[in-house]
């Protein structure tokens, strides 16, 4: 089977908009212009993926295109590379 791409999430089925569908209901949200690493709190949204409250169709993490400002991360070859750190809290 492929892989997504921009015009199809599968094989012979085409996204419903160019380079994919997304909610853009925003979660969180981080106003800096500094260098290194940043984190958002995603608890809200992953306890609803756990409780089966929220569907589960990962995240997005985009920037305002103000024509301005470049916002980039690196990929895991990069010298900061993306980490998910999950933090278990006790009920």
């Amino acid at each position: 089977m492929r892989a997504a791409n921009w015009s199809q999430r599968q094989p012979g089925t085409n996204w419903g908009n160019s380079g994919g569908n997304y909610d853009a209901t925003v979660v969180a949200t981080l106003n800096s212009g500094s260098i290194g690493r940043h984190s958002w709190n995603l608890t809200t949204l992953v306890q609803g993926w756990y409780a089966g409250t929220t569907v589960d169709n990962g995240i997005l993490i985009g920037s305002p295109d103000t024509g301005t400002t470049a916002v980039t991360y690196d990929s895991r070859e990069g010298a900061m590379p993306p980490r998910l750190l999950i933090h278990l809290h006790p009920a």
